[in-house]
């Protein structure tokens, strides 16, 4: 049901949503039923199926200012049609497209002789859920496995945060670690670079790739020569801008 008003390269709108929340809410919510159907297709919502977008994301789909999708986005969580939450250091927002209140909403408004078929579809549309959840619960173990790689390994805190961060970017470009074997690998090389380096250097490099668009990390663009006593004076700033934010927070 939600693929019925997901969106690709133009902007849907289902013109019954938009006579109910409004034009604007009627775009976020195809933005983000779009949005949506690609991550639960690629498996990388999180446990409550829930994704992140950020609002230079959504603006950049849609043309709607930030001011402009708060009121569209609180019009539809009214409705019931979305559930958002704010998670994560720093806190980002992630939103979940109700299927089935969606289902309800189009259904309702549907002459008498089409409601059988949206019936038939929801159905159809649940018996599917149904029949994925096993293949779904493996997915978010392998998720959840992903993630405590990174929490489980000997980074310090504020690199383990920004690992966290780049795996989040990853996952925005399209480019997720699909492999827990891969992702291993990507913290036993940060790990050393982080005991030959030191933290900040470490995480001046992952800013560096994902300020440039870069896929990878790439240490040998990092510069080395400050001396190790130099890097460690780094290093306790890090830790302190880490724990300030943190108690502030």
């Amino acid at each position: 049901m939600i693929k019925l008003v997901a969106s690709s390269c133009f902007l849907t709108v289902n013109v019954m949503i938009a006579q109910e929340v409004g034009l604007d809410a009627a775009v976020v919510l195809g933005e983000l039923a779009s949005t949506q159907v690609y991550w639960e297709e690629h498996g990388e919502v999180d446990e409550n199926g829930m994704f992140y977008e950020t609002a230079e994301q959504i603006e950049k789909k849609t043309t709607l200012t930030p001011y402009k999708q708060a009121k569209a986005i609180k019009a539809l969580e009214d409705r019931g049609l979305v559930k958002t939450k704010m998670k994560g250091v720093p806190a980002k927002k992630y939103f979940f497209v109700d299927g089935e209140e969606l289902g309800r909403l189009l259904e309702s408004k549907f002459p008498k002789n089409l409601k059988t078929s949206i019936q038939k579809t929801l159905k159809q549309d649940s018996k599917k859920l149904e029949g994925n959840n096993k293949r779904e619960n493996k997915k978010r173990e392998i998720r959840k496995d992903k993630r405590d790689i990174v929490l489980n390994s000997s980074l310090s805190q504020p690199v383990i945060e920004k690992v966290i961060d780049y795996l989040e970017y990853r996952k925005e470009m399209g480019k997720p670690f699909k492999s827990a074997r891969g992702l291993q690998t990507l913290v036993n090389t940060i790990e050393k670079q982080e005991q030959m380096q030191g933290a900040t250097a470490v995480i001046e490099c992952i800013n560096k790739s994902m300020s440039s668009g870069w896929q990878g990390l790439f240490w040998d663009k990092q510069d080395t020569g400050k001396d190790r006593y130099a890097q460690q004076i780094d290093d306790v700033d890090t830790w302190g801008r880490y724990a300030e934010q943190n108690i502030n927070g």
